[in-house]
């Protein structure tokens, strides 16, 4: 089992990292949740994308059409 000093260190850790969440702009948080977890900018200095977050928008649009085409309902 962890020691003592070791829980408390990383508690407190845990605690500093939350709290400097709270300071991070909305528009900050946005691009940081977007952003390719690898590679967050391109060669040329450009934002990439999730690659995940490009695949579940590329279905959730086919999901959209086929249920559009197929009943006319959205």
């Amino acid at each position: 089992m962890k020691s003592n000093d070791e829980i408390l260190e990383v508690r407190q850790r845990i605690i500093e990292s939350s709290a400097s969440d709270h300071e991070e702009s909305p528009r900050a948080m946005f691009l940081r949740i977007i952003r390719d977890p690898l590679r967050p900018v391109s060669k040329s200095g450009g934002l990439r994308m999730n690659p995940v977050l490009v695949l579940l928008i590329v279905l959730g649009v086919l999901v959209i059409a086929f249920t559009f085409f197929c009943f006319g309902v959205v």
